[in-house]
């Protein structure tokens, strides 16, 4: 680390054999070990970003590193070879076998590490290549069913279609007004945890598969440090929508197009008027 860490434990939580081992009782204060922690442990908060910072540095020292423009993209130096790194997941795009050979010497000089030849899963998405028309399907199967599971939430009587309620319809100058609406009643502790349970389980499913509803859940974000009875409305509508429509695919086709896109603006966004 590069700068270390300091914790206490109570002495009665470690192993006799370690005490004695360690000489720990001679070192103890009032019933406590005082612990400098120089690289890592178990439990450290710290522990993910220092292995994912060791794992960077390591592949540095073979050539590989990271692209200035897109985040989490390597590319060798010399080599036909690119990849994601999520963490301590790779997903790998590679011209020849003896590149791909070489990246994966260098892992497992340093890991144990497993292998999906067919590259059909990457964090948590599924995905479906179609090598001949050039298209991959990403999906998570079963991700719905199990968040609506999960808070219990029962089928609507009929097919929702819209994510979030909208309000009456209004033409003319008057059409740019966003009318005023009843604040509603306060949630208490329950509700309030609830609605952001809700909106932290959809949130990556929307930012990897299902674009559609990022509307709806930044609505609802905006609310959920202050939610009422209306906020367990919109909350209840999504879930009633995710019921109708379970099972959502986004599809990538390979293409010579490079797009770079620079702007100051919110996407898929509501204000509060």
């Amino acid at each position: 680390m590069d700068r270390y860490k300091y914790m206490c434990m109570p002495l009665k939580l470690i192993p006799q054999p370690f005490i004695d081992q360690y000489n720990l009782q001679a070192k103890a204060k009032n019933g406590y070990v005082y612990i400098k922690i120089q690289k890592g442990m178990y439990g450290l908060p710290q522990a993910g970003i220092l292995a994912n910072k060791l794992l960077k540095q390591r592949l540095s020292n073979e050539g590989y590193h990271k692209q200035p423009h897109t985040p989490g993209l390597f590319r060798h130096e010399e080599k036909d070879i690119y990849f994601t790194l999520v963490v301590d997941d790779l997903g790998i795009k590679y011209g020849t076998r003896d590149d791909i050979d070489h990246l994966l010497g260098v892992l497992k000089q340093h890991y144990d590490i497993e292998i999906d030849w067919k590259g059909e899963s990457y964090c948590g998405i599924t995905l479906d290549w179609n090598y001949e028309q050039r298209f991959v399907d990403l999906s998570m199967p079963n991700y719905v069913k199990k968040v609506l599971e999960r808070y219990r939430h029962n089928a609507p009587t009929t097919k929702t279609r819209l994510s979030l309620p909208t309000g009456p319809r209004q033409y003319g100058p008057q059409s740019q007004i966003l009318p005023k609406e009843d604040p509603g009643t306060p949630m208490d502790d329950a509700g309030e945890q609830y609605i952001r349970q809700v909106v932290g389980s959809l949130l990556y499913y929307a930012r990897t598969v299902y674009l559609t509803i990022l509307f709806a859940l930044s609505a609802i974000a905006q609310e959920q440090a202050n939610p009422t009875d209306k906020t367990m409305q919109r909350v209840k509508q999504l879930l009633d929508y995710m019921h109708s429509n379970p099972m959502a695919k986004i599809r990538f086709r390979a293409l010579d197009m490079i797009l770079n896109i620079h702007l100051d603006a919110s996407y898929l966004s509501v204000g509060k008027g």
